[in-house]
């Protein structure tokens, strides 16, 4: 099984992590590990601050390092509905994923690319983890797709290294490129860390692995000034590298 350290948050009362956040966190990232080609299961840390407030009923961040990460649990996490299951598979998958890019070398490539690698293997992770992990990853697909075209309104992508921005448009050019050349996001993720991992690079590798045509669609979807398009329409002439 995997091997969990709940830990409490500075300042924080003694709460313990609820057990069925222990469960499902230890079944899904056995399943996970072996789906992402892990050699063993990361070491993870469950931290619980119930008491500190927060805005809203719940909040969940993460992070990861090589061989393990940190999952962080504010507010109230006791009773478990569905949407609290997706979102701890979703964030889980994730962090996994970041475990396995470290394990390629050291990440350089920009926050914007490296954010949006993850959440696209964390969409084929899902895929393939099935009913032991759930998490929803079609759902999750179209919410990435969503926080993309919220970030089409600010100008070119490629113009601020936004990590947010990652989790949305990182996440659908990088999808959008493996599926062009018929690969795993991991796969096609292999390919560009062998190079420099800069943004170039990665336009290189979709050249080579997905075409020209894609590659030029990709190039403006980085690059160019999309706040007056319609977002819909970009995304979908992304996919089909004619953009």
């Amino acid at each position: 099984m995997a091997a969990l350290l709940t830990a409490f948050a500075p300042n924080a009362s003694a709460e313990e992590v609820p057990e069925w956040i222990e469960r499902q966190v230890a079944v899904q990232a056995e399943s996970l590990a072996q789906v992402l080609d892990l050699p063993r299961v990361p070491f993870l840390t469950l931290d619980y601050d119930r008491e500190t407030p927060i805005e809203g009923l719940r909040v969940l961040d993460a992070d990861a390092g090589p061989e393990k990460a940190t999952i962080r649990f504010r507010g109230d996490w006791t009773t478990p509905d569905a949407d609290m299951r997706d979102l701890i598979a979703r964030n889980l998958a994730h962090e996994l994923a970041h475990v396995w890019q470290y394990r390629t070398g050291q990440p350089s490539e920009t926050r914007f690319l490296h954010e949006g690698f993850a959440e696209a293997m964390a969409v084929e992770a899902l895929i393939a983890c099935g009913d032991v992990c759930g998490g929803d990853p079609a759902a999750l697909a179209r919410e990435q797709e969503a926080r993309c075209r919220s970030s089409m309104s600010r100008g070119p992508l490629i113009a601020e290294d936004s990590r947010v921005k990652g989790y949305g448009c990182g996440a659908v050019v990088t999808l959008a490129a493996a599926r062009k050349a018929e690969m795993s996001v991991q796969a096609f993720y292999l390919a560009f860390a062998a190079t420099k991992r800069s943004n170039q690079d990665f336009l290189d590798v979709a050249r080579e692995r997905a075409g020209q045509d894609f590659a030029v669609a990709a190039f403006s979807f980085l690059n160019t000034d999309h706040s007056l398009a319609k977002p819909e329409t970009v995304i979908r002439r992304l996919k089909r590298g004619t953009l």
